[in-house]
């Protein structure tokens, strides 16, 4: 059962993350050139892609979260980090 849960939420959170890049990507209509970012097959009238939107924030997500520091996404991982060298700083004395 545990797994057909874990395949449920799986689909679940991969449905979200799609239209949370597709909100992004109608978001960012006609602000710049999407050739500038990815090559795209189709005439887009100055859509990007959700593979373009992808891309760029693989490319400079954690570049994008260090100008931000207010973030609270920015300041869990702070902590996870801080939290996480304290751990292994221990084992290596």
């Amino acid at each position: 059962m545990e797994t057909v849960r874990a395949i449920e939420m799986h689909m679940a959170l991969s449905c979200i993350a799609m239209g949370i890049l597709q909100s992004v990507s109608i978001r960012f209509t006609g602000e710049f050139h999407p050739g500038q970012i990815r090559y795209q097959r189709t005439p887009s009238r100055g859509r990007v892609s959700e593979a373009a939107v992808m891309h760029y924030l693989r490319k400079h997500f954690f570049r994008l979260l260090g100008k931000q520091p207010e973030l609270y996404i920015t300041q869990i991982i702070q902590e996870q980090q801080d939290e996480s060298g304290a751990y292994w700083g221990s084992w290596a004395s």
